[in-house]
């Protein structure tokens, strides 16, 4: 791995090139953490979500008690 990245450091290339390259390194670090994620689980559900928004902004209620 460590001399596949060298030689790509070496290369010689144009901005097109550079740009293609770093655009598919973006797109493999996103995919991952992605992948990661949707494989944790350890989302909160929109309805988690508003339950926050509103005891945010005032609501005198506790979340559970409105529903």
């Amino acid at each position: 791995m460590r001399d596949e990245l060298n030689t790509l450091l070496q290369k010689e290339m144009d901005r097109r090139g550079f740009l293609k390259v770093a655009g598919a390194g973006l797109l493999a670090v996103l995919g991952i953490t992605a992948v990661i994620h949707a494989l944790s689980g350890s989302h909160a559900s929109p309805r988690d979500n508003a339950d926050v928004a509103l005891t945010t902004y005032g609501h005198s209620l506790p979340p559970r008690a409105r529903r």
